[in-house]
């Protein structure tokens, strides 16, 4: 690891949670991730734990995902998130094409799935067939609840 980026690796308090294993484990991955080889399964394998065990500090410990998402941000280099952001404004210029190809409407769609996913729910939401909390309701509300929820909306 070079030392400007275990400089700001280490520039990121630990939360007081985080058990020190869990703190080394989230600044190796951080870094790891930076490698285009990166792999979970390679990754865990090398530093002797079990998937199960980081997708669990990842589902069950809030402040290991949000410790992980800080170390990432600190160590993306400056002139790689410009290279990101000049692309991503060719990528926003797609949307007022006249008629885009299907691998351009793919590639931004790819880039901008999570404004994708919010229209999803926004509009489960009109439709009164999501819950509010970014379910869609299939958790909650049988197939028939659904149908009938969408008649009344027809009907109003």
């Amino acid at each position: 690891m070079n030392s400007t980026a275990m400089k700001l690796l280490n520039s990121v308090d630990k939360p007081e949670r985080l058990t020190e294993r869990q703190a080394v484990i989230a600044r190796k991955l951080a870094m790891s991730q930076m490698n285009e080889n990166h792999s979970i399964e390679q990754f865990c394998k090398a530093n002797g734990m079990s998937t199960k065990t980081l997708y669990a500090w990842k589902d069950e410990v809030p402040e290991f995902e949000h410790y992980l998402n800080q170390l990432s941000d600190a160590i993306v280099p400056e002139d790689e998130r410009k290279a990101f952001q000049k692309i991503k404004k060719k990528i926003m210029a797609i949307a007022d094409k006249k008629s885009p190809s299907e691998k351009e409407i793919n590639l931004f769609l790819d880039t901008f799935s999570y404004v994708a996913e919010a229209d999803k729910r926004e509009r489960a939401r009109a439709l009164g067939i999501d819950s509010g909390n970014g379910n869609t309701g299939s958790d909650n509300m049988s197939i028939e609840d659904k149908k009938n929820v969408l008649l009344k909306r027809l009907k109003d």
